[in-house]
């Protein structure tokens, strides 16, 4: 049943690619949302917040694990390296996440920061990320092939059955820590058997794990995972400060709020994903205006949701909140629209960046988010204390969007650039 449904109908791959990938990008914004919904009222807001943290943690340590190499890979049309280099070196990228979830985990817990329980709460959401973080090689692949379905199908399942089996656990349990434990040993069971039928319909042989081309690879997806890395713990930082500075119960109320920000990122993520090829080829052949059409088309689409969310966060968002969470949320109305404003932002930054890396200007994401690193470290701290869920809500927008400001004036200048060489290079062929 499971290979039939992961097969799918070949005749209509297109569709299949498009369907899926929408509900993949819906379960992914949902997933933490449903689970600290269900926390939040099966425990309470304080253990909702210890989620918050926990997820925040994980989404950072797994751009450690991904490398930011996902949509290299995607848009590799020269087939400049073999699946065996991108498994290699996603093979080193998750020992490496798996070695900084260790560190992280052991240092809260020794240094009186974290008790056991959400030292344990915190471990199990990073080793899931980091199981997603190896999935997602054999995923890049099969949408490379043209297979976005079935890698979104494996998403999909995967998700589904480690929430259920969540929200069962921490129903009957009433424990954090022991409802992550199973979300874990689920996640776990359903990687090998999904990513087993998967290797088995398409015949994937199984991959060399060697030393020639990692180093290649990882010189030219540093700048990506570096930006990708910066960009989360930027997204993520005044989760950090109010951890630090503030209490439990105020962390689990900017969980609530914050929570809703990554929707527009993750459905223009998703919704972007089935063009990555199109607009390589589009770069690599040299027709930017067909390019510059689709990124128009893009940028549209994300204005669009972005102002159906704010609008719809101002008038029932709030509502919304305290109905899922069980915990009265309207006096953050203000906070909660500043932050759908920074997630409009933060989706414009992403887009961005796969533009970026589509036409190999990857190393130049390293600018912007190195500023906007430096002063989300230095600044976070005092706007948190200075202003407590509003004075963190404000400084994310001006810092993210500094970040796409930097980006689009890249992307206008190399865009350009190479309107100018396909120009001279028309104007020769008629001489």
């Amino acid at each position: 049943m499971l290979t039939k449904f992961l097969k799918g109908n070949e005749q209509n791959i297109d569709k299949a690619n498009y369907k899926w990938n929408l509900i993949a990008g819906g379960v992914n914004a949902a997933e933490s949302i449903v689970m600290m919904m269900v926390i939040s009222r099966v425990i309470n807001t304080e253990a909702s917040g210890i989620l918050s943290i926990a997820f925040a943690v994980g989404n950072l340590l797994m751009n450690i694990g991904k490398y930011g190499v996902r949509s290299y890979q995607v848009t590799d049309v020269e087939d400049k390296y073999s699946f065996n280099v991108y498994y290699s070196l996603r093979i080193f990228t998750v020992a490496a996440m798996l070695l900084a979830t260790l560190i992280y985990s052991g240092v809260k817990l020794f240094s009186g920061s974290y008790d056991i329980s959400k030292t344990v709460v915190v471990f199990s959401i990073c080793l899931i990320y980091c199981i997603e973080a190896y999935e997602d090689v054999y995923l890049g692949k099969f949408q490379r092939e043209g297979r976005l379905d079935t890698a979104s199908k494996i998403f999909v399942v995967r998700w589904i059955m480690t929430m259920i089996v969540f929200i069962i656990a921490a129903l009957i349990t009433k424990d954090l820590a022991v409802a992550t434990v199973m979300a874990l040993v689920t996640t776990m069971v359903m990687e090998l058997i999904l990513l087993n039928i998967a290797k088995a319909i398409f015949n994937e042989k199984k991959p060399v794990v060697g030393t020639e081309g990692v180093k290649s690879l990882m010189k030219q997806c540093f700048a990506l995972f570096a930006a990708t890395f910066a960009t989360y713990y930027v997204t993520n930082a005044p989760k950090y400060a109010i951890d630090e500075y503030l209490d439990g119960e105020t962390l689990g109320y900017f969980g609530y709020i914050s929570m809703p920000v990554f929707i527009i990122e993750l459905l223009n993520n998703f919704l972007y994903q089935p063009q990555l090829v199109a607009l390589s080829e589009e770069w690599t052949s040299g027709d930017v205006a067909a390019m510059n059409k689709r990124i128009r088309r893009q940028y549209l689409l994300i204005a669009l949701i972005s102002v159906v969310c704010i609008v719809g966060a101002y008038f029932v968002g709030t509502w919304g909140l305290t109905l899922l969470y069980g915990d009265d949320v309207t006096p953050y109305r203000s906070e909660l629209c500043v932050i759908m404003c920074a997630g409009g932002m933060l989706a414009y930054a992403g887009y961005t960046s796969v533009i970026l890396t589509i036409m190999r200007k990857q190393n130049f994401l390293l600018y912007g988010m190195a500023l906007i690193s430096l002063l989300a470290l230095v600044g976070f701290g005092y706007a948190v204390k200075k202003a407590s869920m509003m004075g963190a809500s404000v400084y994310y927008l001006i810092l993210i969007t500094i970040l796409v400001i930097y980006n689009l004036i890249c992307i206008a200048v190399f865009r350009k650039n190479a309107g100018k060489k396909q120009d001279s290079k028309i104007q020769k062929a008629g001489e």
